[in-house]
C-alpha cells in the first residue's frame, strides 16, 4: 500500500529502517516535508476537491494557499465561503466553471509555475 507496507513477519524496527529509506530517497527530512510534496498534497486536493461529484469546500482551498503560500483575494475567498458545503452539482453549469476557473487560477503560480 502506497510503497510500504506492514508485513506479518519482521519486527517494529524493519518498519521503520523502510520509513527511513523512503524519506532519505524521496529527500523528505524526518519530521519535514520538501517541496514535491507539498505541491503533491495541493494537486491531489485540488482534484479531490473538482470532481464532477464532490462537495466544494473552502477550507480545502485555505489550507492550499497556505502550503503553498499564496494570498488569495479577500473577493474570492468571500465567494468560496459562500459556497463552503455546496455540491457541484447545486451549481449551474455556468456558475461551476466560473468558480472552478476561479479555484485554479488562484493556484496557476504553484500548478504550472513556468506560465
Amino acid at each position: 500500500m502506497f510503497g510500504l507496507e506492514i508485513r506479518k513477519g519482521g519486527s517494529i524496527r524493519n518498519i521503520y529502517r523502510d520509513v527511513d529509506i523512503i524519506l532519505s530517497n524521496n529527500g523528505i527530512p524526518q519530521g519535514g516535508v520538501n517541496q514535491e510534496v507539498q505541491l503533491n498534497t495541493i494537486a491531489h486536493t485540488l482534484h479531490k476537491l473538482l470532481q464532477p461529484g464532490a462537495t466544494f469546500y473552502q477550507c480545502d482551498i485555505r489550507k492550499c494557499a497556505e502550503i503553498a503560500g499564496i494570498h488569495i483575494p479577500h473577493e474570492r475567498m468571500q465567494i468560496y465561503n459562500s459556497i463552503h458545503c455546496m455540491k457541484w452539482a447545486e451549481m449551474t453549469p455556468e456558475y461551476r466553471q466560473q468558480v472552478m476557473a476561479m479555484v485554479l487560477d488562484d493556484f496557476r503560480s504553484v500548478l504550472n509555475p513556468q506560465q
